[in-house]
């Protein structure tokens, strides 16, 4: 992974509690997420915003442009902290009502409200899930939210990541 820039962050976190997030989603989370959260929990990065192919470009009416089909968000990182009515933040970001995906799991958010996931659904024993883009408000015909592939692995999403700045 490249060097990454950190604004803030909300501390270490114990491993024990990312170990027991994997327990009960039974799932295993990337080496590189685990060392680079333990370290900084719930960073805010100066490279926060990611692109990815919005293949849901011509099927919905997005109030921002999409060009070539070619979208952008940002990204911030749930936090392991304690949280009110779930043990930790991460947790609560996890409730999808019926309106998730199995096998689909929130490490991240976007300003749109959208989820930035690790997805399990085509290998749920992977230690290298891929990254996806889950949207908070557009469903597919199972009242699903949609899901657009971001990166092959959580190292190729970290190192996709740029400053606002630097597109211009």
């Amino acid at each position: 992974m490249q060097p990454i820039e950190i604004r803030s962050h909300k501390g270490k976190v114990a491993s024990k509690l990312l170990r027991n997030f994997e327990a009960t989603h039974e799932i295993k989370l990337p080496s590189s997420y685990i060392t680079f959260i333990c370290n900084n929990d719930s960073p805010w990065l100066v490279r926060n915003i990611f692109k990815f192919k919005n293949i849901f470009e011509k099927n919905y009416l997005w109030n921002y442009q999409i060009v070539d089909g070619t979208d952008e968000r940002d990204v911030s990182f749930h936090s392991y902290e304690k949280a009110l009515f779930y043990p930790t933040e991460i947790e609560a970001a996890q409730d999808f009502d019926v309106y998730g995906h199995p096998h689909v799991v929130a490490f991240g958010c976007t300003a749109q409200g959208d989820h930035v996931c690790f997805d399990y659904r085509y290998d749920p024993q992977t230690d290298e899930p891929h990254v996806v883009l889950m949207f908070h408000d557009a469903y597919d015909a199972s009242n699903k939210m949609l899901i657009c592939h971001v990166a092959n692995s959580f190292e190729e999403f970290m190192d996709s990541l740029y400053k606002y700045e630097d597109e211009g």
